[in-house]
């Protein structure tokens, strides 16, 4: 599966999307194990469509386990929503730092 034919598909993988300050528009998404270089790769994958549209992938794959893993070691002290939001947290900070970087090399 190439990464160009996952992004035809519909928006339920999509994470969160953003615009950056100086217009560019970032998505953050989930996509298959298949379109990174090794299956346990997290990612960031970024990858540019048009002049001002940017995806950040992240291992669908990983992306679960990372989430169930921080539910069953912090589920019982902060609840299972927070405990989702922990590894996301994470996710997005790398996202932003590889988008940051994609943008900047961009100019």
């Amino acid at each position: 599966m190439k990464f160009e034919d996952f992004l035809e598909d519909d928006n339920e993988d999509v994470m969160i999307r953003m615009e950056h300050d100086d217009g560019f528009k970032v998505t953050f998404l989930t996509a298959p194990p298949e379109v990174f270089t090794t299956k346990d790769e997290l990612g960031p994958l970024v990858y540019g469509i048009g002049d001002k549209d940017v995806c950040v992938a992240f291992n669908s794959d990983l992306v679960e386990l990372m989430i169930a893993e921080s539910i069953e070691k912090n589920g019982e002290t902060y609840g299972a929503q927070a405990s989702a939001f922990l590894p996301i947290t994470l996710i997005l900070n790398k996202g932003l730092k590889a988008a940051n970087k994609y943008i900047q090399d961009q100019k």
